[in-house]
């Protein structure tokens, strides 16, 4: 199978996990990585990241003087794209996270055109604003093209 990237496979651990979180005013944190080369177009693909949430997750928001825990449930979409902050295929989707083992979400998807960013993002669900959420992601796969 040909890989895109060059990850290390390790066990997720919520030690060094990355967290995105979504604010009440709409607002969310999302990760962009140019890939090392482009999809091929037409091609079949397949990438897996691990998912959890943790117990608390406690931050500020701007404008407001006191910590508040992150606690609304979230989806995380994965999507290609072209250019930073260019977001045009929507890879995959999660379920709603609401667990605080770690999951594994595995995604596979054709390339519509020969992209070479991928997008991380944390979205609410069903377009729900007003809420504060986060997920921790951890052990996320090369692209593996399963076309030979």
């Amino acid at each position: 199978m040909k890989q895109i990237g060059g990850g290390v496979e390790t066990k997720p651990t919520k030690d060094n996990a990355l967290g995105l979180v979504y604010r009440k005013n709409g607002s969310f944190e999302s990760i962009c990585q140019r890939l090392q080369d482009s999809l091929m177009v037409g091609k079949n693909y397949k990438i897996v990241l691990s998912a959890s949430i943790s117990e608390k997750y406690m931050s500020r928001v701007a404008g407001e003087p006191f910590e508040q825990n992150f606690d609304d449930r979230l989806v995380v979409d994965i999507w290609m794209g072209s250019t930073v902050c260019h977001e045009a295929l929507l890879a995959g989707r999660t379920n709603e996270i609401d667990h605080k083992e770690w999951k594994e979400y595995s995604f596979e998807f054709i390339a519509d055109e020969a992209y070479d960013h991928i997008f991380i993002r944390v979205n609410s669900i069903d377009n729900r604003t007003n809420i504060l959420g986060h997920v921790l992601i951890d052990w996320v796969s090369d692209i593996k093209c399963l076309d030979p």
